[in-house]
């Protein structure tokens, strides 16, 4: 539906909800501190783009519900976001130059996974906390295996509904976790 360049008609779509998610969750993983999106709305000025947010006419497209979605859950994290350092960032297979690749660390023993990325936190007060991110966005990451390290006393989810810290399931310092297109998780650990 753009007008240009008439040479990549891929380049044209509207990206999905589960792309969208995606990147913006990479991006908070990265740490970013703010979220800026492509102006997915049509300009008053051009009749032809109509692969939007929000029409020239400011109707909400199909679009608009998923990211709206999305923003509230930042928004419930962001509490607890903002208040978190970025340490580091690591990729679950597969490996691709210049991405550090997954290696153990003081919070994390073994992952069995593919196609996750991680970021590592810090708040304030030395508390560690790390957000995994399903790098598909075609279809869920199921049967994700996290091993914590034995000194790890608990681990918690940042509720994406009310920014709380809820009890995540641990048994013998393992997490089974599952993330749909795209998504992502906060987890705290204690």
């Amino acid at each position: 539906s753009w007008p240009w360049p008439q040479d990549h008609e891929g380049d044209r779509r509207l990206p999905t909800t589960s792309e969208i998610r995606m990147q913006v969750y990479s991006d908070l993983a990265y740490g970013a501190k703010a979220l800026w999106y492509y102006t997915y709305a049509t300009p008053r000025h051009a009749k032809e783009t109509t692969s939007v947010i929000i029409d020239k006419d400011d109707k909400l497209k199909p679009a608009y519900a998923g990211i709206k979605a999305i923003n509230a859950e930042v928004q419930a994290m962001a509490p607890v976001l903002m208040t978190l350092n970025s340490v580091d960032v690591m990729h679950v297979k597969p490996n691709h130059k210049g991405l550090k690749p997954f290696t153990p660390n003081n919070i994390i023993a073994d992952i069995q996974a593919e196609n996750l990325l991680i970021g590592y936190f810090k708040d304030n007060t030395g508390v560690d906390y790390f957000m995994l991110v399903n790098k598909l966005t075609g279809k869920p990451n199921n049967n994700i295996r996290l091993k914590l390290k034995k000194t790890t006393g608990k681990l918690y989810q940042i509720d994406k509904a009310t920014g709380k810290p809820v009890s995540y399931k641990l048994s013998n310092s393992t997490a089974l976790i599952n993330l749909g297109p795209g998504n992502g998780i906060l987890l705290k650990v204690n």
